[in-house]
């Protein structure tokens, strides 16, 4: 009897560890986005969100970096959700900040994160998300210095190839918000372009924008369930402007040696993303 009491409270104390706590249980819900129906779950998650006492900011946004990094797919009803959190509560006052608002400037906190570690897949994507969040949502504004501070990775002296096809990847991300800027795009262009003629191979080049031209016609086709919400008057909401990121120098990441391994061989630590070739395409400016 005392071992199966034993048992018992082993049982119990192991439940209690395993507990979710409301905010564990609201990030979750935010990651599960989609796994049944997107647009009916979009209105009850956007007042679950709402509803949610304390407040806490910092768990939401990780929320939704985990989601459009894991989860890219997903981006259109993320961007969508975080374009809900914008309208104001039902009982505003004049010194209200709208909770998406908040979301987003944490948001863009942990993409500075990503930038510091030079996490490129995670980066990336983020901009892949506020690109659609700029271009279609016009929550947020792209700065200019923001895409030339991947760009610049490409002067840098001695620069790898692997760190600087993927500062090009980043910038190509963000480049079509800056399109209809045709001076900045262009040295944009120029200078992602320059790269990928000094390490393109002559023939075999696999050139990603035909691939772009042959699903043009799938445009229609893609999700864009932000489109039904009409902008966001300037008088009654800012646009946010996103600050410039500054890429930190390349290091070559290795893992850290203890006293008693000093003299055994170290690893550098791979970078993750598949081995593609780039190329553009200059119709894209006729």
């Amino acid at each position: 009897m005392y071992l199966q009491s034993c048992r018992a409270d082993d049982y119990d104390d192991r439940r209690r560890d395993h507990q979710e706590t409301p905010d564990d249980q609201l990030k979750a819900a935010i990651i599960k986005l989609g796994e049944v129906d997107p647009s009916e779950e979009l209105g009850r998650l956007e007042i679950r969100i709402r509803e949610h006492i304390p407040r806490n900011i910092p768990l939401l946004s990780e929320a939704f970096r985990i989601s459009v990094t894991e989860q890219p797919f997903k981006i259109p009803y993320y961007a969508t959700l975080l374009r809900q959190l914008h309208n104001k509560s039902d009982n505003p006052t004049e010194e209200e900040t709208p909770i998406g608002r908040l979301i987003l400037e944490d948001f863009w906190r942990g993409f500075q994160g990503y930038v510091d570690q030079t996490a490129w897949r995670e980066a990336r994507l983020c901009i892949h998300f506020l690109r659609i969040y700029s271009c279609q949502v016009d929550i947020c504004r792209f700065n200019v210095a923001l895409l030339r501070s991947f760009t610049a990775v490409l002067d840098e002296f001695g620069v790898s190839n692997g760190r600087a096809k993927r500062a090009c990847l980043c910038a190509g991300e963000g480049w079509p918000i800056l399109k209809s800027i045709l001076d900045v795009s262009r040295r944009i262009i120029t200078a992602i372009q320059a790269y990928i003629d000094s390490t393109a191979p002559k023939n075999g080049l696999l050139r990603l924008y035909q691939c772009f031209i042959q699903t043009a016609s799938l445009k229609r086709t893609l999700s864009r369930p932000y489109a039904i919400y009409p902008p966001f008057d300037p008088s009654v909401l800012q646009p946010y402007v996103l600050p410039s990121v500054l890429v930190p120098p390349e290091a070559i990441e290795m893992d850290t040696l203890s006293p008693d391994t000093s003299g055994e061989e170290t690893q550098v630590k791979k970078m993750s993303g598949p081995n593609s070739s780039l190329a553009f395409s200059q119709a894209s400016f006729a």
